[in-house]
């Protein structure tokens, strides 16, 4: 035993810690469609059913429409199969996948006014009207802006604020409007004049198929029938409104030029779930391996292992965060007995969509 003097002086015991998050679900999406009623015998609606191929897709809708996601690079997604969008209700679940499409064989009306009462993802649809489309992303929006300005004006008065009695009611106002907002999807709703939701479709597939998240700036469109604008004008205002569109265009052919949810960015929920999970996991794992009792040290060493979990995701390889904004994580004792608060904060890296330059031209 050549290292026994080793193993005398400088003694080892692993300990284990907990497993990483899993998360695989945030790149799963689940899409609704109407049975066509080929299998034998019926399969009792609504059902939900992972498909790997388009000839999976055939053995349960005739939707030809949800195989753009295989187009995008998707390999397999689920199928919602029903015939009312109310009756998939209590089937979605954003801890197996995060997206929820809608797909062209419902009704316009029906999927434009649809509201899931426990899915917290995002959500897409397909209009043909810009004004049904603007009315299905203006009400998320305002829904989500007003919940985000609540918790962060409590967020920002935690940090000024010393009184321990004051701090716990803040913390009670910020944890009151996060939870509503972590409750609110985030919608996503495309323009195409003849509603036909391939666009749509293809768009996240290539986001859900990427290796990290990002905006999928001008990708090239898998067909040239898509609905696409061409007119400058109506460009600038479906930008304005938040709503996702395509635009087509005589040198470079037909590209994606918006892609949002909730008028976020479309990489943005995702980014944000990604970085709570990151946080929870590295705290779960702090705990387990360390039992710490609750001292000033150790929620010192806890607040400063959950930051640098933040931090990772403001360098590369992923620059989802930005470095300019408020990404902190911040821990406080608490009143209630084996409890701490914490508040986080977080400032997702805003895409690049658009450049306006200004020339200006000197006279001789």
């Amino acid at each position: 035993m050549s290292n026994l003097l080793l193993d005398y002086a400088f003694s080892f015991e692993e300990v284990e810690g907990t497993l990483q998050p899993d998360y695989s679900f945030l790149s799963n999406v689940a899409v609704a469609v109407k049975s066509n009623n080929v299998s034998t015998p019926p399969k009792p609606l609504p059902y939900l059913v992972e498909v790997y191929s388009p000839e999976l897709v055939k053995d349960h809708t005739d939707n030809e429409t949800v195989n753009q996601l295989f187009s995008g690079g998707l390999g397999a997604f689920y199928l919602l199969v029903c015939e009312t969008l109310d009756s998939v209700d209590p089937l979605l679940d954003d801890t197996e996948f995060y997206t929820f499409g809608i797909s062209d064989d419902f009704d316009e009306d029906a999927a434009s006014v649809f509201i899931p009462s426990k899915y917290a993802g995002v959500v897409y649809s397909t209009s043909s009207t810009r004004s049904d489309a603007k009315t299905v992303v203006a009400g998320n929006i305002t829904k989500r802006r007003d919940l985000k300005s609540q918790f962060l004006k409590s967020h920002d008065l935690l940090k000024k604020t010393k009184d321990k009695s004051q701090r716990t009611e803040l913390l009670k106002g910020a944890r009151t409007a996060a939870v509503d907002l972590a409750k609110l999807p985030h919608r996503c709703c495309f323009l195409d004049l003849a509603y036909n939701t391939s666009g749509a479709h293809f768009a996240f597939g290539k986001l859900l198929s990427a290796a990290y998240w990002s905006d999928q700036q001008y990708i090239q469109a898998n067909a040239d029938d898509w609905w696409a604008t061409s007119q400058l004008g109506e460009a600038d205002s479906l930008f304005k409104d938040r709503i996702s569109f395509y635009l087509s265009d005589k040198q470079y052919g037909t590209r994606l030029a918006f892609f949002a949810a909730g008028g976020e960015s479309i990489s943005a929920p995702y980014i944000n779930r990604l970085v709570e999970l990151s946080i929870q996991g590295a705290g779960l794992n702090y705990i387990s391996i360390n039992h710490p009792r609750n001292t000033v040290s150790t929620r010192i060493n806890l607040e400063s292992r959950l930051q640098d979990e933040v931090d990772k995701y403001m360098v590369a390889p992923y620059y989802y965060l930005d470095p300019d904004g408020d990404n902190d994580v911040q821990l406080y004792d608490s009143e209630e007995r084996y409890y701490l608060n914490g508040a986080l904060a977080i400032k997702t890296a805003e895409p690049i969509w658009r450049v306006n330059f200004q020339v200006k031209q000197e006279s001789y």
